[in-house]
């Protein structure tokens, strides 16, 4: 997919087996497992030096996406790394016709808008993506909703 030695190293698409990496990031990150077995269509590992660093993933409903899962293992944090994958990300996106991507967050607000994502109000989501194990479940009600418009 990508290559940057710079920050993230390599970015390529996960693989079934790789799972358990993402959830071990995700737990470092203390980020919900919720619906990632089930709902996550496509998923992404930054690799440095042989090492997984972050992960990314998409949960798919038609033209739009719920962009979840990104995160950074703690000792590479603040390096770039996050921001260069969720841009490889929505590239990838773009280039399968999505029109929308949508997240939820609480507490990373600014990150995303520095990638273009703009808060939205809840009621504005549509419905298909309420069917995520994150919209009904694992996020909380207070969590900031946010949408990149693609096309």
């Amino acid at each position: 997919m990508t290559t940057d030695e710079s920050t993230a190293g390599q970015i390529v698409p996960a693989t079934g087996e790789q799972l358990t990496i993402i959830q071990h990031l995700l737990r470092e990150s203390h980020l919900p497992l919720a619906g990632l077995e089930r709902d996550l269509w496509r998923a992404w590992l930054a690799w440095k030096d042989g090492t997984p660093v972050a992960c990314a993933g998409l949960e798919r409903y038609g033209e739009r996406v719920l962009l979840r899962s990104v995160a950074v293992a703690p000792p590479w944090r603040q390096q770039g790394i996050g921001s260069q994958l969720v841009r490889a990300v929505v590239r990838e996106a773009q280039a399968l016709a999505i029109r929308e991507i949508y997240l939820l967050t609480a507490g990373a607000e600014s990150f995303f808008e520095r990638l273009g994502f703009q808060p939205i109000a809840r009621g504005d989501v549509p419905v298909a993506l309420h069917a995520s194990a994150e919209w009904r479940e694992a996020c909380p009600q207070t969590a900031t909703v946010m949408v990149l418009r693609c096309g």
